[in-house]
């Protein structure tokens, strides 16, 4: 068969890559040599640093791209690709609202977490980490065991997945509102062990893997 487009990898830049090529009009493969999708992404928390986004823009945060491009050179120093940096900070909220516009991937504005380097000029103390909305697994269908499963150090227990967003319910425990976020999720799990062999509600890095899956499926 032929393709216009062959991406190498199903990770989040190769699932993102072929459905920019799918929805211009290409014909696109992803191949994979793991036995599952997802790449590291899959393993990973999922996290995205995208200075200036519509979700901080919308909760209010003041921050503004030089101080972005500043913390950037000043972390990578001097081997750093200016034009890089200056593409990635220019059009990253842009490509994360093309997602959001044309994929099943929504990033949510992560709880309170400074920049990695907090010390480097430039930093922010929050407003720049995005992490993957939770994703139902079954929305995969007969994909969702070609999905890679999630480190175990991500997860609770058993298997259980959890994230950053579940932190203030944990940390509220037993009050009665987060007894019951909690044991929501935990009786989920364990009716999607017994049927499925491991939780549909996916989290951080499986979230994003599953949504951009779905949506390369859905893109042919």
């Amino acid at each position: 068969m032929n393709y216009d487009v062959v991406v190498m990898g199903s990770g989040a830049a190769g699932l993102t890559a072929a459905l920019a090529a799918a929805k211009a009009g290409c014909k696109v493969a992803v191949l994979e040599k793991a036995p599952r999708f997802g790449g590291t992404t899959a393993i990973s928390g999922g996290g995205v640093w995208i200075p200036g986004s519509t979700q901080a823009k919308a909760a209010g945060v003041n921050d503004d791209v030089e101080t972005a491009r500043a913390y950037a050179l000043g972390v990578v120093g001097n081997r750093a690709e200016k034009a890089l940096i200056d593409a990635y900070i220019d059009h990253g909220p842009e490509m994360v609202d093309w997602l959001a516009d044309n994929s099943e991937v929504q990033f949510l504005l992560s709880p309170p977490s400074s920049d990695w380097y907090p010390d480097v000029p430039g930093a922010m103390d929050h407003g720049r980490l995005l992490s993957p909305a939770e994703y139902d697994g079954k929305k995969l269908g007969t994909n969702f065991d070609r999905l890679a499963k999630p480190r175990e150090e991500f997860n609770a227990p058993g298997g259980m997945m959890s994230e950053l967003f579940d932190l203030e319910y944990i940390d509220r425990l037993p009050a009665p509102g987060a007894l019951w976020h909690m044991a929501r999720i935990a009786i989920r799990f364990v009716l999607d062990k017994r049927k499925l062999g491991r939780g549909s509600r996916l989290t951080m890095g499986n979230s994003l893997a599953g949504r951009l899956l779905r949506s390369a499926l859905d893109a042919g």
